[in-house]
């Protein structure tokens, strides 16, 4: 288990310990910027373009299918490398490239949305290519003792800038009338995007160290001793299992929530990005709380916060219903705040589980095999939630069932963690 003080003093113990850790906090600062004004936005830009909800569902899944399809030979090239940032920076040159092509989109009349689609698909899926490679980049450069504060302290960093730029893009959204201007106003934050993307490259390079366990042997020799290893690991199914379950539960909702808030709790943009932000900020201010709990208790505790969050998130749909006009978005917003605030967990800690199950040799390709499963229960799960929804009658009572149902199998995963964290403290008192 990682312990604070230690771990402070790892993380800015020496001089290129601590340029590192700032490093990385402006990586996840330019990341997150990144992320918000382009993959977060599409929806949103899709909608300004008359997009269908199976247009929309359609970007969703073509997303993470970009990530199933190149995240294991991206891992085996990676795991080849005495040092990833090479590929780190090659990622974000092409979602660069992807973005920039994207925005021009609107330009093509009625052929926008067909040709916005697989762009936007390209460049969001090649985030989850790049978050991958960045985990096994990340535990290569900063040591297991910094592991948790450092990790801690980027992501707070993150969510503040994820609040301001939420907060920013909805402000500049919500103040453009007309559905022409909101596209434009869509087609310079994806710009900006892009040059978040060329700025991170820079912070990459700044980066010292990294130098990794790199694999040895031919291709496809070295691709079968490293599944063969996963899978006799009894370790790593077991949290393949518990985290695949998890996202299957989650993903359910993947598109449907966005459909939920927009048409039946009837958010304007300016609403949703105050909701989003104000998720942001009580992440802000309870990730160091987390960050100590994992301390004290360990991670697989702290995932079980997680999970609870996760089931009670449906009421944030659900209960809003029996409200009207203002008091309905208002319901929402607060309602979404506290459900939320247990999130933070899901992104510290599964990480840090995952790395606790395998060694040092296969980290790579299990944390490629563990997104490219997410990707999967990602792409298609939200899908499912739309066939749900719409078998229920695609109505507010329809969207009620259906958030209904979600709960109700997201219990399921609650009870898994907990007995797996059980299991856990058993296993450690026994030995």
């Amino acid at each position: 288990m990682l312990k604070g003080r230690s771990a402070l003093a790892g993380a800015g113990g020496s001089a290129p310990a601590s340029r590192n850790a700032h490093l990385f906090y402006a990586e996840g600062a330019a990341f997150t910027l990144l992320s918000a004004l382009s993959m977060s936005l599409t929806n949103l830009f899709l909608t300004r373009l008359h997009a269908s909800d199976y247009e929309i569902s359609t970007y969703t899944m073509l997303t993470q299918l970009v990530g199933m399809v190149f995240l294991i030979p991206l891992a085996l090239f990676a795991g080849r490398l005495r040092n990833k940032r090479g590929v780190l920076c090659g990622v974000l040159f092409f979602i660069a490239a992807c973005f920039a092509a994207a925005s021009c989109a609107p330009f093509l009349g009625s052929s926008a949305v067909a040709v916005l689609v697989p762009l936007a698909a390209l460049g969001s899926g090649s985030l989850a290519l790049y978050t991958s490679v960045w985990q096994a980049y990340f535990a290569d450069v900063i040591e297991p003792d910094a592991f948790n504060v450092t990790y801690a302290r980027r992501n707070r960093v993150t969510f503040i800038v994820n609040l301001a730029a939420n907060l920013g893009a909805g402000a500049l959204l919500s103040a453009i009338a007309l559905d022409a201007g909101k596209v434009r106003m869509h087609q310079i934050l994806y710009g900006v995007a892009v040059c978040c993307a060329l700025a991170e490259i820079g912070v990459l390079l700044r980066i010292r160290g990294g130098d990794g366990a790199r694999q040895e042997g031919k291709l496809l020799p070295e691709l079968r001793r490293s599944l063969r290893e996963l899978l006799q690991s009894r370790s790593f199914l077991g949290f393949l299992g518990a985290v695949g379950l998890l996202y299957l539960t989650w993903k359910l909702d993947g598109t449907i929530f966005y459909l939920a808030q927009v048409q039946y709790v009837g958010l304007s943009e300016f609403w949703l990005s105050v909701s989003t932000a104000g998720n942001a900020m009580g992440q802000i201010l309870t990730v160091g709380l987390w960050a100590k709990l994992n301390e004290k208790m360990g991670f697989r505790f702290g995932l079980i916060f997680g999970a609870l969050g996760l089931m009670l998130s449906p009421a944030c749909i659900i209960l809003p219903f029996a409200a009207h006009g203002g008091a309905r978005m208002a319901l929402h917003i607060v309602l979404r705040f506290f459900t939320d605030l247990a999130f933070t967990t899901i992104q510290l800690n599964v990480l840090q589980d995952l790395l606790h199950a395998v060694e040092e040799k296969n980290r790579t390709m299990a944390i490629a095999v563990y997104t490219t499963v997410i990707s999967l229960l990602s792409a298609f799960m939200p899908v499912a939630g739309v066939a749900l929804y719409t078998a229920l009658g695609a109505s507010e009572q329809g969207m009620a069932r259906t958030f209904a149902f979600i709960g109700a199998v997201r219990a399921v995963t609650l009870a898994v963690f907990i007995a797996r964290w059980l299991r856990g403290r058993r296993r450690a008192h026994a030995a």
